[in-house]
């Protein structure tokens, strides 16, 4: 299911009548604390998959996954997931807030195995 936000899309699997929800709701709140960048969310199978599509382009299938049955509270909910978008960003050495153009360096990955086109 897709869900168009001005220019933006969000992907979400409806399970119900509230399951695009969530999704939409991380969208919005990762794209409030840390704009400019291009947020992935979606729900499969009951876990939250959350990608920065530069960091996919570049270093293939790597994102953050929460699974939904966790999901106290919306508050706690929220803490936690602004603190792990955060850290990814700074492993991947990006600023937390808006990016500024920097080029992604992920740490722990090996330069010998970007994807094709993407030389450091």
């Amino acid at each position: 299911m897709l869900v168009q936000h001005g220019d933006n899309i969000v992907f979400g699997e409806a399970t119900d009548d509230k399951g695009i929800e969530l999704p939409t709701y991380v969208w919005k709140t990762l794209n409030e604390r840390y704009p400019a960048y291009s947020w992935h969310v979606s729900e499969q199978g009951g876990m939250l998959v959350i990608k920065e599509l530069a960091l996919a382009a570049i270093y293939g299938p790597y994102c953050m996954a929460y699974p939904v049955h966790k999901i106290q509270s919306y508050a706690r909910f929220k803490r936690e997931l602004l603190f792990m978008a955060g850290e990814l960003l700074e492993r991947a050495k990006l600023p937390r807030g808006a990016w500024n153009g920097e080029r992604p360096a992920l740490e722990g990955t090996d330069p010998r195995f970007l994807r094709a086109g993407q030389s450091k």
